[in-house]
């Protein structure tokens, strides 16, 4: 602190965005402790070996450093993007667009996901923004995923290729369960909360009959480090997201959330590039969805906790607005029910949204979110039917949620009002059809 108060701004370098991303949040807090008007960003380098590191600046607001902002500002407007791609702004604020198109020919559409997830496959997700508010260039491939895209799932803590899935759908904005899990987070004792993110749909998940192992693949050094070469050249100096990079006398994988994986790196491992073809040829597959199932959709997403300027939970157009609003009142409710129960987030795969256990009872929450008074929520069949079918459930709805976007387009949603009903029965409320699935008859006679 004593060396940004003296020079007005600081700097230190990572070789991951995630480790400068925790810098960052420590400096916050101690200029906040220290009451300091204060600015933090990021900016790329690229090493003497050509691999790519994160220098991260805090700014003492109050303290003149024109020049010294002046080439920041210049690094960062300099980030980098991969060979072949062109910047753009599709989910993640930051994040880039792959050219469809590479030297006339389709893109290689294998990606890598470098994960420490206990449920691998199910689909990449990361925070809209890191701490701090700006988006971290760790994840800025996920939002050039597109449906039929393959991913290859590495287990960072195994330190193996463990399966490949296919992507079913578009990135989206979508609440996210989630906790940094790096060094200063860690020492921090940070704790999962529900955060507004961008998510991809996966499916397909299919895990190798034999993971492939950090050995098998340090066992290909020389080739893989021969390809990231000739890679890398023709790059112009910018970032290639190789799934691997030089260490010390070996190689390691790259520090990041979301890789490209060359298709010559897939024909080194017979075993992987059997299981990406037989993924490939799912994607072929991926059939569209009916206009009933898009209903279906429609009706889920509302009964997420989408608001609207209305007495009720209603539709919601900004999808940003809705996320937060969900996210936020996940969050109230898992932090009341906490107080006396011991509470797990089930969302994921189950109709309704928490389980909490206090020795032998069981109780399950399905959680509201809204902007409005609250006096309606959404519902989906699922959710109806199983208030019916179980006594234990309870309904928590958190209404006049206040909504900010700031100046950049981050949306944060707060306060609200906290309305328990516990037992929920839902038929002493009224249940109001805003549409219906219609099985036609069998015809009967044909027109020509």
């Amino acid at each position: 602190m004593e060396s940004l108060r003296q020079t007005g701004l600081i700097s230190e370098q990572f070789d991951s965005a995630e480790a400068a991303d925790e810098w960052r949040a420590a400096m916050r807090r101690a200029c906040r402790a220290e009451h300091v008007r204060f600015r933090t960003f990021t900016a790329h380098r690229h090493a003497d070996d050509g691999t790519l590191g994160v220098v991260a600046f805090v700014q003492d607001r109050d303290h003149v450093v024109e020049d010294a902002m002046l080439r920041a500002a210049a690094a960062v407007n300099a980030l980098p993007t991969p060979p072949g791609w062109r910047r753009a702004d599709p989910v993640e604020r930051g994040g880039r667009r792959a050219n469809r198109q590479q030297g006339g020919r389709r893109r290689e559409n294998v990606f890598m996901e470098i994960t420490r997830r206990d449920d691998i496959g199910t689909d990449l997700k990361i925070p809209a923004v890191a701490r701090g508010g700006v988006p971290t260039s760790g994840y800025a491939l996920v939002s050039e995923v597109r449906p039929g895209d393959v991913v290859v799932h590495y287990d960072s803590r195994q330190e193996v290729i463990v399966g490949v899935s296919v992507a079913t759908g578009l990135p989206e904005s979508a609440p996210i369960y989630w906790v940094a899990r790096g060094s200063y987070a860690r020492r921090a004792g940070e704790q999962p909360r529900w955060l507004p993110g961008i998510r991809v749909p996966l499916g397909h998940y299919k895990q190798l009959a034999s993971p492939l192992t950090l050995a098998q693949i340090r066992a290909e050094k020389d080739q893989l480090l021969a390809i990231r070469a000739r890679i890398q050249a023709s790059a112009n100096g910018q970032s290639i997201y190789f799934p691997w990079i030089p260490y010390q006398d070996t190689l390691r994988t790259f520090q990041s959330y979301l890789v490209k994986m060359p298709q010559e790196t897939v024909s080194l491992f017979p075993q992987l590039g059997a299981a990406i073809e037989r993924a490939v040829a799912m994607s072929s597959n991926l059939d569209a969805a009916s206009s009933v199932e898009e209903a279906e959709k429609a009706v889920g997403h509302a009964a997420g906790k989408i608001a609207r300027g209305a007495r009720g939970q209603g539709f919601q157009l900004d999808q940003e607005v809705k996320v937060a609003v969900e996210a936020h009142a996940m969050n109230a409710a898992t932090e009341f029910y906490a107080a006396s129960w011991d509470v797990a987030d089930v969302h994921g795969k189950e109709s309704y949204d928490l389980v909490c256990r206090r020795g032998d009872e069981v109780k399950h929450v399905e959680v509201k979110g809204t902007m409005t008074e609250g006096a309606e929520v959404i519902l989906t069949p699922n959710e109806v039917r199983h208030a019916r079918e179980n006594r234990h459930t309870a309904l928590f709805v958190l209404s006049n949620v206040r909504v900010e976007r700031s100046e950049d387009g981050i949306v944060t949603a707060m306060g609200g009002v906290q309305s328990l009903y516990d037992p929920w029965e839902i038929d002493e409320g009224a249940l109001t059809p805003i549409g219906f699935r219609y099985q036609v008859p069998a015809r009967l006679t044909k027109s020509e």
